[in-house]
């Protein structure tokens, strides 16, 4: 309790109260400073010195602090203090030892040596900045969380560090190691964290919870393989944005992201032509089945957007059409009449009335049970939507004098099936390949 209490006092202390506690451990370090000075200067007669020159010791706080307040030091938060601090003290404590250097001079009092002068630069310029460091370390303690994930980060370079320090600041996260693919950084450090191969990551995965990917630069064909040599591991990969995203200012180095789709094709996406979209939907009557799932239901979105003369939302569930059906009676979709249906897709009679009365030109089918954990449970099920729902739909499109087009929405996993769900779109894929060549032939 008592830790906890002492954690909130210094985190609730005002900025005043901080600069005031910082300015009186000043205005003590400088003259212990100059005592030192003459402690290695002069050790064998230092009473005698310190008699002479008492004046200096008291003087070097006075000047040392006017300086420190006139320059701004202490409007630095002490908490992200880096190495600017550091040469931002040693020259405020160069101009203070000049300043009493003239000052020996205008006054006439005993001078001293260069090399006192140097050594009270070098210890005046230790203590003060040690002891920010100090400050800084014991902050960003208190503001470590007690479950902080332990992470490595793949790429030591410039990305590399700055994510590391930026991590470290957070205080989330601790970072184990770096992993780099460069030979001549194996074994060495980046702030005292270690940079091993990338082949260490078998052994550590039991020991870590995610690898950040750091490493902006690099290509996207690499990038692509790194990311499937990490994924293979089974380890938890996020990166950080790209190289243009960062200098542009759209992402900070710690917006961190998990693997996009895009991020292991190896190359660049291709952007759709909307031209070419829009000549095949726009003024058309467009029927989507399973227009309310997850992949129907984004269809449709695109779909509004190329101005069909109608589109029909064909969908089994209730809540589902509901919903898809509210999303897209907009006004902004007002060109274009949209028409929400309930049924399945497996009854012929039905869709053959619907194409019928609506005169359907293009069919996108992506009603389909698709779940394979499910489907693994309820095979004969899976079988019989997914395939026969496809039939339904190639002999109705077939009958009908209207329909131009049906577009199957099939799934990766239809290549090389290893369960029910993809052998059923792999058996729906020939169906339709099998009306395809049927109605080529005719």
């Amino acid at each position: 309790m008592s830790f906890i209490l002492l954690k909130d006092k210094i985190y609730n202390l005002k900025p005043f109260s901080r600069k005031l506690i910082l300015l009186l451990i000043d205005a003590s370090l400088f003259p212990l400073s100059a005592f030192l000075a003459f402690w290695v200067k002069y050790s064998k007669n230092l009473d005698i010195q310190l008699i002479n020159s008492s004046w200096l010791v008291l003087f070097s706080s006075l000047i040392g602090v006017i300086i420190f307040l006139i320059s701004g030091q202490y409007k630095t938060v002490t908490r992200y203090a880096s190495s600017s601090v550091f040469y931002g003290i040693f020259f405020r404590n160069i101009l203070s030892a000049t300043i009493l250097i003239f000052l020996t001079i205008i006054l006439n009092i005993q001078r001293q040596s260069f090399s006192f002068w140097f050594l009270f630069v070098f210890f005046s310029t230790f203590c003060t900045t040690f002891y920010r460091y100090l400050i800084r370390d014991l902050i960003i303690k208190l503001r470590a969380s007690k479950k902080q994930s332990i992470i490595i980060i793949y790429g030591a370079g410039a990305a590399g560090a700055q994510l590391a320090s930026t991590l470290r600041m957070n205080g989330r996260h601790t970072v184990a190691y770096f992993v780099d693919d460069d030979p001549q950084l194996w074994n060495r450090t980046i702030n005292n964290i270690q940079v091993l191969n990338p082949f260490s990551l078998e052994e550590l995965k039991v020991q870590i919870d995610e690898v950040f990917l750091a490493i902006p630069s690099v290509s996207k064909s690499r990038r692509a393989k790194i990311i499937e040599f990490l994924q293979d591991k089974g380890i938890k990969v996020k990166q950080v944005p790209s190289i243009d995203d960062l200098t542009s200012g759209k992402s900070r180095i710690d917006s961190l992201r998990p693997i996009d789709i895009e991020d292991l094709l190896g190359r660049d996406p291709v952007i759709p032509d909307p031209k070419l979209l829009a000549a095949g939907i726009s003024g058309s009557t467009i029927l989507v089945t399973g227009a309310g799932g997850s992949i129907g239901s984004e269809l449709c979105r695109q779909i509004i957007n190329f101005n069909p003369a109608k589109l029909i939302l064909f969908e089994k569930s209730e809540l589902s059409l509901y919903q898809i059906n509210q999303e897209l009676n907009f006004p902004k979709f007002k060109n274009a009449e949209i028409i929400p249906l309930l049924g399945c897709a497996t009854n012929f009679k039905l869709i053959d009335s619907i194409i019928s009365n609506h005169k359907v030109e293009i069919i996108f089918h992506a009603a389909a049970y698709k779940h394979v954990p499910i489907l693994e449970d309820n095979p004969l099920q899976g079988l019989y939507n997914n395939v026969f729902s496809t039939r339904t739909i190639c002999l109705a499109s077939e009958k009908s004098q209207f329909t131009k087009k049906v577009i199957l929405i099939s799934s990766d996993k239809a290549v090389r099936p290893t369960n029910i769900m993809g052998a059923s779109k792999r058996l729906s894929e020939l169906v339709v390949q099998a009306y395809a060549d049927r109605n080529k032939k005719s």
